[in-house]
């Protein structure tokens, strides 16, 4: 949807926002040339000066104002179709099995589940606790979609979506000799 019109339209919606070659040219980052180029081409095809060139900048003319309704409402349907023909493409629905180690089913995967389910209510999930390598295996052989690991899947057949800094605590008794440092060092 990026042709050398809509192009033109962009920059010439740019100029008219704006007021300015320059400024439409820093926010599109493109030359101020180009811009200044592409809008002398659009009023060449169209046959009528868009703008009232001034020391105070550019303003619409009258033709440069239907231009610019036109050009709005143009980048909007264009913005409307890019959605609508995205929206099918990532949709999720249906039924999702999801696979969890337990340490992280009472705290974090309720959260995540929460979020996913508001932004996709037509989903229905199915959710079990595993060790980490039937997690990985279920999401391997596609008896889960997702699944919820400690650290990193060491599997050449998966990928990592997304790793979260977890807090992790070391606990002592009181009585140990490690409870009086101020640091201690894991390997």
């Amino acid at each position: 949807m990026r042709s050398k019109e809509s192009a033109g339209l962009r920059y010439f919606h740019e100029v008219a926002r704006t007021g300015s070659v320059t400024r439409a040219g820093a926010n599109l980052f493109v030359a101020a040339s180009a811009v200044s180029r592409q809008i002398r081409l659009l009023e060449d095809e169209l046959g009528v000066q868009l703008f009232t060139r001034g020391s105070r900048g550019m303003t619409l003319t009258t033709a440069g104002h239907q231009v610019f309704a036109f050009a709005a409402d143009a980048e909007q349907r264009a913005s409307d179709l890019r959605s609508e023909l995205n929206s099918d493409r990532y949709a999720v629905r249906g039924h999702v099995n999801v696979a969890t180690v337990e340490g992280l089913l009472m705290r974090y995967v309720p959260v995540a589940i929460e979020r996913l389910a508001r932004t996709h209510a037509d989903i229905r999930l199915c959710i079990r606790a595993d060790g980490s390598q039937d997690v990985g295996t279920a999401v391997a052989e596609g008896s889960a979609q997702l699944g919820f690991v400690f650290g990193h899947p060491a599997r050449p057949d998966l990928i990592a979506l997304k790793s979260l800094p977890l807090p992790l605590s070391v606990m002592v008794r009181p009585g140990c000799s490690l409870a009086t440092r101020a640091s201690c060092t894991l390997r």
